[in-house]
């Protein structure tokens, strides 16, 4: 079995996450699949951003007209200052330029902020309806959507699922459609989706469940770190034997993400030793494995073809 690559925020190693330009050199790449993160605006709008604050992502905290919505609002380990989609409509958000959320790291793709714009769910599903979204194997790209903070938002009265389902029916997406993945590091949200494509339950190093890999047995599969292989390398094979998917998450190039046995002796931004840490990745047995740089990974599997 060889592993798919899927572009992580499209090919976010070289562009500005989430923007147009990193889905189509994703494209160009010919990865297997693509991943944008789904959010809400306020007027209900299936915004593609990793996480819902926009100062990392955008250049909201320069615009004086949005100075008054900083506020503290509810992050992934506690409150977090800042500017929240849920507090924008589309209208608005679709005047935001996207950046690179981190510079000192990607100087290469910070040139390029504010080239471009922030999208919808329904924008990625328009792509991944082009003749561009192939992988290089010939077969249509496939979508791996990543449904975030849906309990935060429904708090606020949204509600994200519902708001999902409805992007993909208006743009001829069938529950059923084999290019259709729904990943959540939120079981509830998954479950909202029953029924909805191949659904995939992420799980974090850091709060890996009690019950170890039954957090996967209502869902076709679970998603670890990569860096799970260095102290359990069987793990995808035991998700096999529970008849579940295995898939990967992120391989990165850059010293700073890498494993520090595959560190190299240069600066946090320069390449590591990536081609062995990802070939060992790829040699796990995943069924499908994240990356921020798609090509590099794509040329890993190469390698080990």
């Amino acid at each position: 079995m060889t592993a798919q690559i899927i572009a992580h925020r499209g090919a976010s190693g070289y562009r500005p996450e989430h923007t147009q330009a990193a889905y189509e050199l994703a494209f160009r790449q010919g990865v297997d699949a693509v991943e944008p993160d789904l959010v809400l605006s306020r007027d209900g709008v299936v915004v593609i951003r990793h996480e819902h604050e926009l100062s990392r992502t955008t250049d909201v905290a320069a615009r004086p007209e949005f100075a008054a919505r900083r506020r503290t609002g509810f992050g992934d380990e506690g409150p977090v200052v800042g500017w929240f989609t849920e507090d924008f409509d589309w209208e608005e958000l679709a005047t935001l330029r996207a950046r690179e959320p981190h510079p000192e790291l990607r100087p290469l793709s910070a040139v390029r902020d504010g080239d471009g714009g922030i999208l919808r769910f329904s924008d990625v599903l328009s792509l991944l309806g082009t003749e561009q979204a192939v992988s290089a194997a010939g077969a249509p790209t496939r979508l791996v959507a990543e449904l975030k903070s849906a309990a935060g938002f429904a708090e606020s009265g949204l509600d994200l699922p519902s708001a999902v389902r409805r992007d993909l029916e208006r743009a001829g997406w069938a529950p059923d459609d084999p290019r259709l993945v729904i990943e959540s590091f939120e079981a509830d949200a998954l479950h909202a989706l029953d029924g909805w494509g191949t659904r995939v339950l992420l799980v974090e190093e850091a709060h890996w469940p009690l019950e170890g890999l039954a957090a996967a047995d209502p869902f076709d599969g679970l998603s670890c770190e990569t860096e799970r292989i260095l102290t359990d390398p069987d793990i995808a094979h035991r998700l096999h034997e529970r008849g579940k998917l295995a898939y990967a998450y992120t391989l990165r190039a850059e010293n700073a993400w890498l494993p520090e046995a595959y560190r190299s002796a240069g600066a946090p931004s320069d390449f590591g030793r990536w081609r062995p840490w990802f070939e060992r990745v790829i040699a796990a047995g995943f069924d499908a494995v994240f990356a921020d740089q798609p090509d590099l990974a794509l040329e890993a599997v190469r390698g080990r073809a």
